[in-house]
């Protein structure tokens, strides 16, 4: 190779590195400051014991759980009995997410994340909001498409947002 075709080589080289840093770094995209490791629902970690009520809704429409005494019923379905464990883990886990990076705050683009308004026609989002006994909000989100680790370490993940 010529001397003059490898420092053109690097001279691309560089100029193609500096510009995915600048794409990824670059302030004002309307990318959501977040810090990997923190935790997305911290009021949820604090409060996860005081939740009474669980209210899904999705496009197809909307299921709430209560708490009544030491169980969980289905309001919509006769006050059906739910599993509580499944109930009581669901919330734990949901507790325990933790941030990975931010994604976006442009609203056009949460339909590919799948984190766009549950209640719309086609959406594919399901809003879960956690009350406690007053009916106070302890926590309210968006769960967008589940991400498959293909490299097998073992770290699926999920898009999410808060509501708002």
């Amino acid at each position: 190779m010529r001397k003059t075709t490898f420092v053109l080589l690097v001279a691309v080289t560089a100029a193609a590195v500096a510009g995915v840093v600048y794409q990824v770094v670059r302030p004002g995209d309307g990318a959501v400051a977040a810090r990997g490791g923190e935790t997305f629902l911290p009021e949820l970690q604090r409060r996860a014991n005081d939740a009474r009520e669980v209210v899904l809704t999705r496009s197809s429409g909307t299921a709430t759980l209560k708490q009544q005494g030491d169980r969980w019923i289905f309001v919509e379905k006769g006050d059906y009995p739910a599993n509580g464990e499944q109930v009581r883990r669901v919330l734990v886990e949901l507790a325990e997410l933790r941030l990975v990076e931010a994604k976006t705050r442009k609203a056009d683009l949460y339909p590919r994340l799948q984190v766009e308004d549950p209640t719309g026609k086609d959406a594919r989002s399901t809003q879960m909001t956690v009350k406690d006994g007053q009916g106070a909000i302890i926590a309210d989100v968006v769960i967008g498409r589940r991400r498959i680790d293909r490299l097998g370490g073992g770290r699926d993940s999920l898009y999410v947002r808060r509501k708002g």
